[in-house]
């Protein structure tokens, strides 16, 4: 089998090339020439004609294909005369050493319908002085030639038109315009035998057993350089070793075939077997394609639901860092607020240490008083010594009450400061819880921000200076309804000088 398609391979390739014109002179001898319809359509060339002088045989098959005054498919011009050979393909003005002025007519053994291939021949000879023509191996014609003439030299051969000249007078009256195959020029004359074998196949190569007496071949003239429209074309026939190759494979394949048509049977058997159980399996294969699609959905929405958990995952993420960095800010503010409240601390033990000096003061003031009385006693004892002495002590007594009740006075004032101070502390000290609730909520209230309540003025660091004391809360806690007034203001340095100069003019 495998021999077989490499032969019917090797063949295909034979056909490609042939169809293509291509390949060796060997396979392009089996392609035949087609002629165009201008007289521009023809091959001219100069071969050394001597091995032809003294006789010679010039064959081909010829296709007539167009109605023409004179298709000429053959022509050979010399010195002696331009019709030296002419030959047509309808038998019209034949010529051979151009004796006759207007050619020969031979139309009325040129029988043979357009379009059909036939064999065509001119066979000449010196010696026997005569000319035959042969149309599919029989002579249709036959006349003498003149003694003593033999074929001239040093002429042009055409094929495809005729010559008025020496290789010239291509005309479109002359116009072959058909296709040839195997043209082939002896150098002697052929019998009518030899020449009706010949006739009797296009395809077969009877021509080559000639050898060396083949002198113009088909080989050489499809070669040649050509003029216009003249292109090869296969012509269907196959070398006969092709078909004998063929036909022993052929042969041998179909023993082949035989023997697979049996084993074919018994293994078509276990075929229908297996094709139960290929069947039951395809039913168990679509059910697990069913599973599998149902799986398939269901990993699709899981695959959804996951998309849309990683989505809420990063959103979480972003508020999670969102978050870390506005505590870190509560962070940082809460610490500022912090120190503050040490400061007020340490302002808050100050006071207290002026309350102490202030009790160690009024004591004083009453070790004073007491020494005072002492000194009135012995004073009284001695009322009666000087009176005047009495009034001025009595009034410098008097002084002296004045003083201890401004003092107790000042010390009343400085016990509600401190309880003051302690209430503004607590308050101070639960805003600063309050503060860490709300803290994403606090505003800093830098420049360029607008006033949203009495408070922002308290943690502008541009006023304070980071520093909350009992002073300055005093000041906020007594202009509190009045700070009212700059809500809504946009916190500029104009707008902190202003509030300074409106605390003054308070």
């Amino acid at each position: 089998m495998n021999q077989i398609l490499c032969e019917l391979l090797s063949l295909f390739t034979l056909l490609s090339c042939l169809t293509r014109g291509e390949g060796s002179a060997e396979l392009r001898k089996l392609n035949i020439l087609k002629f165009g319809n201008t007289a521009s359509d023809y091959i001219l060339y100069k071969p050394d004609m001597s091995p032809l002088e003294s006789e010679f045989t010039a064959c081909a098959w010829i296709r007539r294909l167009k109605s023409g005054d004179k298709p000429v498919w053959f022509s050979y011009s010399s010195s002696i005369t331009s019709k030296e050979i002419q030959i047509t393909d309808d038998g019209y003005e034949f010529y051979m050493f151009g004796i006759d002025g207007s050619g020969t007519d031979l139309r009325s053994v040129y029988t043979v319908s357009p379009g059909t291939w036939f064999f065509n021949c001119l066979s000449w000879s010196s010696a026997s002085q005569t000319r035959n023509v042969y149309i599919n191996g029989r002579v249709v014609d036959a006349a003498s030639t003149p003694a003593g003439r033999t074929l001239g030299q040093g002429g042009y051969l055409l094929f495809g038109n005729e010559q008025d000249g020496l290789g010239s007078g291509m005309d479109g009256g002359e116009i072959f315009g058909g296709e040839m195959y195997k043209l082939n020029v002896f150098s002697r004359m052929l019998t009518t035998s030899e020449i009706e074998e010949m006739s009797r196949n296009m395809c077969d190569k009877v021509e080559e057993k000639y050898g060396s007496t083949r002198y113009i071949k088909w080989e050489d003239v499809i070669q040649l350089s050509r003029n216009g429209n003249v292109n090869e074309k296969y012509s269907g026939c196959l070398p006969q070793e092709y078909l004998t190759a063929l036909k022993s494979e052929l042969n041998r394949t179909q023993v082949e075939l035989n023997t697979t048509r049996e084993e074919l049977a018994s293994t078509r058997d276990s075929l229908e077997g297996t094709e139960e159980r290929l069947n039951e399996t395809l039913i168990a294969l679509d059910r697990s394609e069913t599973r599998l699609n149902e799986t398939q959905e269901q990993l699709v929405t899981s695959k959804d639901a996951h998309r849309e958990t990683e989505t809420r995952l990063n959103e979480t993420e972003k508020q999670l860092v969102t978050s870390k960095d506005a505590h870190r800010e509560t962070e940082t503010k809460l610490n500022e607020t912090l120190a503050e409240l040490d400061t007020t601390k340490l302002e808050l033990t100050n006071t207290q240490e002026t309350l102490n000096e202030t009790i160690i003061q009024k004591e004083q003031g009453k070790l004073e008083l007491a020494n005072t009385k002492e000194t009135l006693n012995g004073t009284m004892a001695k009322m009666e010594e000087g009176k005047l002495e009495l009034l001025k002590t009595q009034e410098a007594l008097n002084e002296t009450l004045i003083d201890v009740e401004t003092k107790n006075d000042e010390l009343r004032r400085t016990k509600q400061k401190l309880t003051d101070t302690e209430t503004e502390l607590n308050s101070t000290l639960a805003k600063v819880e309050e503060l860490e609730e709300i803290a994403n909520n606090v505003p800093d209230c830098a420049l360029n921000s607008t006033i949203s309540s009495q408070l922002d003025f308290l943690y502008s660091d541009i006023f304070y200076q980071r520093k909350l004391t009992a002073d300055k809360l005093d000041v906020v806690r007594n202009i509190l309804d009045k700070l009212g007034h700059f809500i809504g203001v946009r916190m500029t340095d104009r707008v902190i000088e202003f509030f300074k100069l409106y605390l003054k003019f308070l």
